[in-house]
């Protein structure tokens, strides 16, 4: 199975592969409210022309320099997809925002998404804890639990299932507190 950076995906060109034509780029990558990925948010390369949907169904590739679909037909209007949440964008949008553990530790910030297109769900995040941190210690990479929790404001871990193998370093305290 195929893995994916967000922020990788976000800038690749679309292909046509019928007409071998260049159709846009790619803005956002797109989740339903429970986080399941739905498909690519596009801004085609014509004047006057909003963005287009890709559904990930008529995705045929994701690839290191190009998405590539069957047909222009695969690409939809906007419609129905407002509600649909971003990596950038959206009514609740991932990247910047503040993960914390259940039990009130702060990890970092969101600064990726990492996810599959064969299972359609998100599988970790890449977390920052600023420029000085990032360029001394590197990033961290987390798994997204079961019952992580998205919401407006934070992302929410729990602390079960968290161990120092994930770049995550756990205080004594918050490796034994029973959650509720």
């Amino acid at each position: 199975m195929s893995v994916y950076k967000a922020n990788d995906v976000i800038g690749l060109p679309v292909l046509d592969l019928q007409a071998g034509q260049e159709l846009g780029v790619v803005r956002d990558v797109l989740f339903d409210e429970d986080w399941t990925f739905q498909g690519l948010l596009i801004e085609i390369k014509a004047m006057f022309r909003r963005g287009r949907f890709i559904p990930t169904d008529s995705i045929h590739a994701i690839g290191d320099d190009y998405v590539t679909i069957s047909h222009v037909g695969a690409m939809l209007p906007l419609e129905g997809t407002e509600q649909f949440n971003g990596v950038k964008a959206g009514p609740i949008r991932m990247i910047g925002k503040p993960v914390i553990t259940s039990n009130g530790h702060r990890l970092g910030e969101v600064e990726d998404v990492y996810f599959q297109t064969e299972i359609g769900s998100i599988i970790g995040y890449e977390l920052s804890d600023g420029l000085l941190t990032d360029l001394l210690e590197g990033r961290k990479a987390i798994k997204h639990l079961e019952r992580t929790r998205v919401g407006e404001d934070a992302v929410v871990l729990p602390v079960t299932g968290l161990t120092d193998q994930e770049g995550i370093h756990l205080t004594e305290r918050e490796e034994t507190t029973n959650e509720k």
